[in-house]
């Protein structure tokens, strides 16, 4: 994950020696840009290539990070409308009644500036909950790519993503729900920029809440007096990310703790906004909303009644209806159609198509019975002993059936050669993947 979003090798070095010498003291060629990933990433990724194996995080405890709750898919109706679907594992009955309460409180919320919530159901031990698709990205990879190319956003727009956002936050805070996480990562767009405020449910409404610094980027002044998250701090957070947007920079360095909180309790950040692409007005209502006293700050209320607002946006929400998936999983099927290997040489029933391009050598093979593609990796197998080593590994990975795991279909010996056909990835491998976005580009937050 260090290389692919560095876009470097992670260590460098003359000779064998010196990248053990840079590999045991942790010392990387570059370092991931908080401009493109966020703390949570970042921080994750750190812990993950500690030198210590005993500061590392386990298995269990990177599954259980609350942004990989879940898996997320782009799914289409037989009408071709798509939508996003989220697959959340329900181990227990615990997390399948808080399942139960969020989709409720969800369903039940209906505003033209949050993610519209389609339909939900319970299948083989998962909940798949289905959303309206935002295909206009978020505010962060909008704001960056405006930066990249010399441009700021709009005054217009500007205001038109705090009104939006607010009134979102204001629908929210009636049904008694903080948001807590806001950041422009969360704050996604449709294709014509209307802005659809994502990523809140029913745990920031029903848990106390708590002193966590797990996630620089979405602490509040106040957590570091009262320990407690106020409806304010919603309106602090939509300040810090127009501050963002529209300074075109991180508001808070990645310092030191003691340095962040400095930072954070004097309301100090690294770029102010400039007063020669936004007026006076716009920056100083940014400012009253990032304030450090939470009683201070503005009430969505007199944001949304500010003279710039008026007559305010009308917007009607057209509310999708989603008949459940009959039981069909939103992803791809797994390949593997048998049940048992029979190592019968079917070499005959599958014709060479092409080499497919990779850093690894591979080709892609059509099966004459019913033109599916595969491709395959061929060992040469000259005596017993190798063959019947090869039969004990593919068939310890041909009873592995797991969605981000390559499925094997079929197994044979032909002319000394034993071949093993597997399911076709139509894509690409991870090197080849973020080489080819080395010309100014990085693999996106949600991608990582």
């Amino acid at each position: 994950m260090h290389e692919i979003l560095t876009q470097k090798k992670p260590f460098r070095g003359k000779n064998y020696m010196e990248l053990i010498n840079y590999s045991v003291n942790g010392d990387f060629q570059a370092q991931i840009d908080p401009h493109y990933y966020s703390h949570e990433l970042i921080q994750l990724i750190d812990q993950m290539h500690k030198v210590k194996p005993e500061e590392r995080p386990t298995i269990q405890q990177i599954l259980a990070h609350p942004r990989l709750q879940g898996t997320v898919y782009r799914i289409s109706r037989k009408d071709r409308t798509e939508f996003i679907c989220r697959k959340i594992p329900c181990k227990s009955k615990e997390e399948f009644d808080k399942m139960e309460k969020e989709i409720t409180v969800l369903s039940e919320l209906q505003h033209p500036n949050i993610v519209g919530f389609i339909d939900a159901f319970y299948y083989q031990g998962s909940y798949f909950i289905v959303n309206e698709i935002c295909n206009g990205g978020n505010l962060h990879d909008f704001y960056m790519d405006k930066k990249k190319k010399g441009y700021y956003i709009s005054e217009d727009d500007a205001w038109r993503f705090i009104y939006e956002m607010t009134s979102a936050i204001a629908y929210l805070h009636k049904h008694n729900i903080k948001h807590l996480k806001l950041k422009p990562r969360k704050v996604l767009l449709t294709s014509d920029l209307t802005i659809k405020v994502s990523d809140f449910g029913i745990e920031q409404r029903i848990i106390q809440d708590q002193f966590n610094f797990a996630s620089m980027s979405t602490t509040h002044p106040e957590l570091t007096t009262t320990r407690q998250q106020s409806y304010s701090a919603d309106i602090w957070g939509i300040g810090l990310i127009m501050q963002e947007i529209l300074s075109q920079e991180i508001p808070f360095k990645d310092q030191e703790h003691y340095d962040f909180i400095f930072s954070l309790m004097n309301g100090k950040v690294q770029k102010l906004i400039n007063p020669k692409h936004y007026s006076n007005e716009l920056i100083d209502l940014v400012t009253s909303m990032r304030g450090v006293n939470p009683q201070k700050r503005p009430h969505p209320e007199q944001i949304l009644a500010h003279p710039h607002f008026k007559p305010p946006i009308q917007q009607q929400y057209p509310l999708q209806q989603i008949t459940p998936n009959q039981g069909q999983l939103p992803h791809d099927q797994l390949v593997n159609e048998s049940k048992e290997l029979s190592y019968i040489d079917n070499f005959s029933n599958y014709e060479e198509i092409n080499w497919l391009a990779s850093s690894e050598p591979r080709y892609k093979i059509k099966r004459r019975t019913d033109g599916k593609l595969f491709t395959y990796n061929k060992i040469s197998c000259l005596i017993k002993e190798e063959e019947e080593q090869i039969k004990k590994q593919t068939l310890i990975h041909f009873h592995l059936h797991h969605e981000n795991i390559i499925e094997i279909v079929e197994a044979f010996l032909h002319e000394y050669n034993f071949y093993i056909i597997m399911e076709l990835a139509q894509g690409e491998n991870l090197s080849d993947f973020y080489t080819k976005k080395k010309n100014g580009e990085f693999i996106t937050e949600e991608e990582a």
